[in-house]
């Protein structure tokens, strides 16, 4: 990140506990995705890779599978 709060602490041990905060932080908030492929990851990987290309081959343009929900 160029413009980081963190990157102006001098203290050097202090600017380093936040660091590690940081990381542990974003590791907590990655491991929250993770449950998302707990399940069979082969199945998980598959579905995104095949959405992405339908993604790519259409420009973009894919319809979705919800239909009209929520659209009142």
């Amino acid at each position: 990140q160029l413009v980081n709060p963190i990157n102006e602490i001098d203290h050097v041990p202090t600017r380093n506990v936040v660091y590690g905060v940081n990381i542990i932080s974003n590791r907590a908030e990655l491991l929250k995705a993770e449950e998302l492929i707990s399940g069979d990851k082969y199945s998980f990987i598959r579905d995104a890779y095949l959405q992405r290309r339908e993604y790519l081959l259409n420009d973009g343009n894919v319809e979705d599978d919800f239909g009209a929900y929520g659209d009142e």
